[in-house]
């Protein structure tokens, strides 16, 4: 019997559980929250899915209630706390798989400390980025892994610069395998926002940077706008918007005529985590960055946030409170 732990069931942790309730295997999963409302949402969530017998479910309110061994942890807590409760979970249980919902920490030294652990203990790691797992990018990446600079162009309004940022840089990382990343603080806005998290803080301005001869502009309004996503290099232009779900093409070999594709762009994430986990356990691998490829991404990123943040207070901060 496979033993999955979850922790963390707000609204993505749930979502992560109702998906895990697709698979087919003879699972255990134990699901860890301090909070009675969110157990109870989760349970709730996850009965709604059709889900095989040979699932049994646990709904906990402390780590220390896990089993000893864990054959995959999935942490979707808040960024605050996600170094603590790895910390704690590598410090008492054996676990062999985890997986990590972004942004992976707010302190830079956190990204250091959890690497150690896990190389010490032998403990594989996924970061949850989940475009790369789409059919339509993996469909459009054979147009741009070739060695040909390519632009990247997100604009739109009130969309989480902050929180969900990394999402497109690595995407652009994804599309053409390079994670040489340098990022441009100067056309960030000075205001910082609270974000609809309480506690936690967003950005709004543009983020403008490169991944070794790869450009892009991660532009966020103060007012909200629908996002679009511009991709292109010298033989290919995609113009999409994933909320509306509508993406053109226009290729040079076609004379850059536009091309409308009617092809499913996002995804939930009750429909994506089952196909993590039954890939990690078959294959022993999945479509999500590993570890040490996202924190080439997520270092660069949240310094950038950091030192932005120190220059608009006049402070010295060393965290990012983002999530």
């Amino acid at each position: 019997m496979k033993k999955i732990v979850l922790i963390g069931v707000g609204q993505l942790g749930s979502r992560h559980l109702q998906s895990l309730a697709l698979l087919e295997n003879n699972l255990k999963i134990q699901v860890v929250d301090p909070s009675d409302k969110s157990l109870k949402v989760s349970k709730q969530r996850f009965e709604e899915i059709e889900s095989n017998n040979s699932i049994k479910v646990e709904y906990l309110n402390t780590l220390y209630e896990l089993d000893e061994e864990i054959d995959l942890c999935i942490v979707a807590t808040t960024a605050n706390i996600r170094a603590d409760v790895i910390k704690k979970i590598i410090s008492n249980k054996k676990v062999k798989v985890f997986i990590l919902e972004k942004v992976l920490f707010q302190k830079i030294s956190d990204f250091y400390e959890i690497k150690e652990l896990l190389d010490e203990n032998n403990i594989k790691c996924w970061v949850n980025h989940p475009f790369r797992s789409y059919p339509i990018y993996k469909e459009l990446k054979k147009y741009f892994k070739h060695d040909l600079p390519v632009s990247y162009h997100l604009g739109g309004g009130q969309w989480g610069l902050g929180c969900n940022g990394l999402h497109y840089i690595d995407h652009l990382a994804y599309l053409t395998n390079d994670y040489d990343l340098t990022i441009d603080i100067s056309s960030l806005d000075k205001n910082i926002v609270d974000s609809k998290r309480k506690g936690f803080i967003e950005f709004t301005g543009k983020l403008i940077g490169s991944l070794g001869k790869h450009n892009f502009i991660l532009h966020s309004e103060k007012y909200d706008a629908p996002i679009t996503i511009t991709i292109q290099n010298e033989n290919i232009k995609v113009i999409l918007d994933e909320v509306s779900g509508w993406l053109k093409v226009s290729k040079k070999e076609n004379d850059w005529k536009w091309e409308d594709i009617n092809e499913k762009i996002m995804y939930f994430q009750s429909e994506l985590t089952y196909k993590v986990v039954q890939d990690i356990f078959s294959k022993n691998t999945c479509d999500l960055p590993t570890y040490e490829e996202a924190i080439k991404l997520h270092k660069p990123f949240l310094n950038a946030l950091i030192e932005h943040l120190n220059i608009t207070q006049n402070k010295n901060n060393e965290l990012c409170p983002i999530t």
